[in-house]
């Protein structure tokens, strides 16, 4: 690094009170229930990511771990579905079963499958080609 260069971290501010809104433009005020039932529900989603992911930084990474990622067995899918009891794949490569592909539940709300060592064919070939769209619908139960 230059001796010049500074580093920004990057601070995600905690929530305020959510009023200053109202001071900034009144005619919002006329929303006012609205506004403050959205925030609510901001303040409590925020609660809970903060609890369970260790704050918005590491959840806004969510794309580094969850979805369809190459693993040492082969092709593992990850889900971040809270308030799901279970969760599923389905597709064509189980006969869009839903009973087929159970995930295994891991820790904060997150299911996981290996899909390599689960669906691969005799000849080793994956059984989602890569050049083809195959939908796969995750289910939430």
């Amino acid at each position: 690094m230059e001796r010049d260069e500074v580093v920004k971290i990057k601070i995600i501010p905690p929530s305020g009170c959510g009023k200053k809104i109202y001071e900034i433009d009144p005619l919002l005020l006329t929303h006012r229930d609205h506004l403050d039932f959205c925030f609510g529900r901001y303040l409590r989603l925020r609660e809970d990511i903060d609890k369970h992911e260790g704050g918005l930084d590491p959840f806004s990474r969510g794309h580094e771990n969850f979805g369809f990622r190459q693993s040492i067995t082969g092709i593992t899918y990850r889900e971040w579905a809270p308030g799901a009891k279970s969760a599923a794949l389905i597709g064509d490569f189980n006969n869009w079963n839903p009973n087929a592909a159970v995930m295994t539940p891991m820790v904060r709300h997150q299911f996981l499958m290996d899909l390599e060592s689960r669906y691969a064919y005799a000849d080793g070939s994956p059984p989602i080609p890569h050049d083809i769209e195959a939908p796969i619908y995750i289910v939430k139960k």
